[in-house]
């Protein structure tokens, strides 16, 4: 999501827990929308989430991780631990 506190996704990939540990790599073919995607914003919040129901967003129960302040230019890995449980 953007730094500038509006909570739309900029972009998303959905996979499997058993799929984990994986690399996921971000960019504008994974945009939510044409028009707001990773180009068009040089700061994001990167958030991880491990749904208990398989559905969309955060929900209490689920597992979560985040990383605030990453530059969208960033080439190096950043590692998230999905650790948290939401409240």
């Amino acid at each position: 999501i953007p730094t500038d506190g509006k909570r739309m996704p900029l972009a998303a990939v959905k996979i499997m827990a058993s799929d984990l540990p994986t690399v996921v790599v971000l960019n504008n073919s994974q945009a939510m929308s044409p028009q707001n995607n990773l180009s068009s914003v040089e700061q994001v919040h990167i958030f991880a989430v491990a749904s208990k129901l398989g559905g969309v967003g955060i929900k209490s129960g689920d597992y979560k991780a985040e990383i605030n302040g990453i530059d969208v230019n960033n080439t190096e890995t950043v590692n998230l631990l999905v650790d948290s449980i939401v409240e």
